[in-house]
């Protein structure tokens, strides 16, 4: 698996799409990054480390009190992509979409999960070919634990403009 080494280059392959510096800044900006697991406030039970590895997504590696490295942190998170949330975005998408619009895909379902991300209105109104529609599901999204977070707010906000702006250019 290649490393990320400067902006440009990529950390590891998709199924249709990079695993790219910009996926990993992107998302590291919405969740932040830890390097010792702590427990997610809108979800109980929920550990969470690096940005946004949860005991869920990897079950056994997240353990209370561990210290990653930066470089387990994105081997892991590249891992998670390539291995469980990419397929499954791949699979259920049937249009073509830009690498920018497959990052979005992969934030959002990173942050929701891939089969939650699948059965979305979003991926079904991408999929009937109406991209802006599919867009403005991003928005919706913004809830975890029963509440509405303005971190995921501003998360599917800057989702939303990033896929727009790639709508009509696949």
């Amino acid at each position: 698996m290649a490393r990320e080494i400067a902006p440009w280059i990529s950390i590891g392959v998709g199924a249709t799409g990079i695993v790219s510096a910009f996926l990993i800044a992107f998302t590291a900006h919405f969740e932040g990054t830890r390097y010792v697991a702590y427990q997610d406030p809108a979800v109980p039970g929920l550990l969470t480390v690096c940005r946004g590895i949860t005991n869920r997504a990897a079950p056994g590696w997240v353990q209370p009190g561990r210290r990653y490295t930066e470089a387990e942190c994105a081997d892991k998170e590249a891992q998670i992509i390539q291995a469980t949330i990419a397929p499954v975005i791949d699979k259920c998408r049937t249009v073509p979409i830009s690498q920018r619009q497959w990052e979005m895909l992969i934030d959002f379902a990173w942050n929701v999960g891939p089969q939650t991300a699948c059965h979305s209105t979003l991926m079904k109104k991408l999929n009937a070919g109406d991209c802006l529609g599919a867009a403005s599901q991003f928005e919706q999204w913004d809830r975890a634990g029963g509440r509405r977070w303005a971190g995921l707010t501003a998360r599917r906000k800057a989702e939303a403009s990033e896929f727009r702006v790639w709508c009509g250019k696949a």
